[in-house]
């Protein structure tokens, strides 16, 4: 406990309270403090600093609501664009979590005429950035689609979150069973492994 000495009165900082010295004294062992009204003001409240500050939730951001709230993005790719600049600029606007524009620029490409390593980025962009915004069917069906020509882990484990998000546990509890079973490498295999116990439970 800290303390700080002025003139006849001693101030503990920590709570706030003013110790008047003794007036009198009883006995050699015990003082008792003299019970009077302080005059002192302390004008300074001071919180305690190892308590953390409450981050408070908006309810639209709890779970099963749209993650991101973002305003309605009028768009339009110049046409002699070429694909490579297009997927750099998805791929820019993905890093910066800006779903609603990834979305906005996939609606207005042939994901057809490009690569398939790229083309399958795409679409799993795509579906991830449905899914950050709260069009699960959407989603859904983009991750499915993709899904049957490109079977990957990551998709895999994209459904299961999806099927979690619209409340289907069964299916998400297969798709993460799934994981576990045919990507036994996977990075996602611990989370996945995790998350089916969860769903299993009663």
């Amino acid at each position: 406990m800290f303390s700080s000495v002025f003139s006849e009165e001693r101030v503990l900082w920590d709570f706030g309270v003013v110790i008047k010295k003794s007036e009198k004294t009883v006995g050699s062992s015990q003082n008792f403090v003299k019970k009077e009204q302080s005059n002192t003001t302390i004008n300074a409240v001071l919180s305690d600093p190892f308590i953390p500050p409450v981050k408070s939730t908006h309810p639209s951001l709890l779970p099963h609501h749209i993650a991101f709230q973002q305003q309605k993005i009028n768009f339009k790719l110049n046409p002699e664009m070429k694909l490579n600049q297009v997927f750099l600029l998805t791929g820019k606007k993905y890093l910066q979590k800006n779903y609603q524009s990834v979305i906005v620029i996939l609606e207005q490409v042939d994901l057809t005429q490009l690569p398939d390593n790229e083309r399958h980025d795409l679409e799993y962009w795509l579906a991830d950035a449905l899914y950050q915004t709260g069009e699960y069917s959407k989603a859904q069906e983009v991750a499915t689609s993709t899904l049957e020509k490109n079977k990957i882990d990551r998709l895999c484990l994209l459904l299961a979150m999806i099927y979690e998000s619209q409340g289907n546990h069964k299916k998400a509890k297969k798709q993460y069973l799934k994981l576990v079973t045919q990507y036994p490498k996977s990075d996602f295999f611990s989370s996945a492994r995790i998350k089916f116990r969860i769903l299993g439970q009663p």
